[in-house]
């Protein structure tokens, strides 16, 4: 009963949120888009920034598009295709990019504190100088992902999957990495790694330039540091077999170990 109640509360949010945002009708997406490049390429003396702040843009595909500069706050790119998309020095504060594909995105130096990624594919994705306090990343699945300079400070990466990822001198204050999956990656100069709030039953194999006292005190945290990726693809969690299609893990796998 309780559980059925506190369902019923979470689609009345939803259905509150959704009902909140601005209907952007295709013909003007277009336009706004078409405005936006000249202005971007004029640098500002022709066409117009984009304005879409709590725009409604759930699905749609926006791949290769250049939204670099614009104001999207509070937008909704759930489950939209943005492939290569430009989002370089943008505000995206609030915006919701769950099980958005935004795979080769550009998010350098945006404003993405509050962003909501929940299940997103975020692979080879440039979030250089971005700010991402508060940005929540449950479950999302990031390969060759950059996040130079990034401040992560109380991000959440519960559960996310997380191969090659470049932490080079990132802020871990109070990040949340519980239940990740962390292989492979960079974690040169990053600040406050003795600030992370949580690591439990994270799965960590092959750190590189990892300060020795983080290693020291995530053994002892998880038992465990260097865990070796499964041999068969059918031994991976669910979130890496949604991700990488068993055909490829023996290459990918490759890729981990050996780098």
């Amino acid at each position: 009963m309780v559980r059925q109640r506190r369902d019923t509360v979470s689609q009345e949010s939803s259905q509150q949120a959704s009902s909140s945002l601005r209907k952007i009708h295709p013909d003007e997406l277009q336009e706004i888009l078409q405005k936006h490049k000249i202005w971007f390429e004029s640098r500002g003396k022709e066409g117009e920034r984009a304005e879409l702040s709590k725009a409604d843009l759930h699905q749609k595909d926006l791949s290769f598009q250049n939204l670099a500069g614009a104001n999207l706050r509070d937008a909704d790119f759930s489950q939209a295709s943005m492939r290569g998309i430009n989002f370089k020095k943008a505000t995206l504060a609030g915006t919701n990019f769950s099980k958005a594909g935004a795979t080769f995105a550009d998010f350098s130096g945006a404003d993405l504190r509050g962003a909501k990624m929940h299940g997103a594919n975020l692979s080879f994705s440039n979030f250089n100088d971005t700010n991402l306090r508060f940005a929540d990343f449950l479950l999302a699945y990031m390969r060759g992902t950059q996040l130079e300079q990034a401040c992560l400070a109380y991000a959440n990466f519960t559960g996310a999957a997380m191969l090659g990822v470049n932490f080079h001198g990132a802020d871990f204050d109070n990040v949340n990495l519980a239940r990740t999956i962390l292989w492979e990656s960079s974690f040169r100069d990053v600040q406050n790694l003795d600030a992370i709030r949580d690591l439990k039953a994270a799965q960590i194999y092959g750190l590189a330039h990892t300060p020795r006292d983080f290693k020291n005190w995530a053994v002892l945290e998880r038992d465990a540091l260097d865990d070796k990726p499964p041999r068969n693809w059918k031994d991976l969690p669910p979130i890496l077999r949604e991700h990488i299609p068993e055909i490829w893990w023996s290459t990918v796998r490759a890729e981990i170990m050996d780098s």
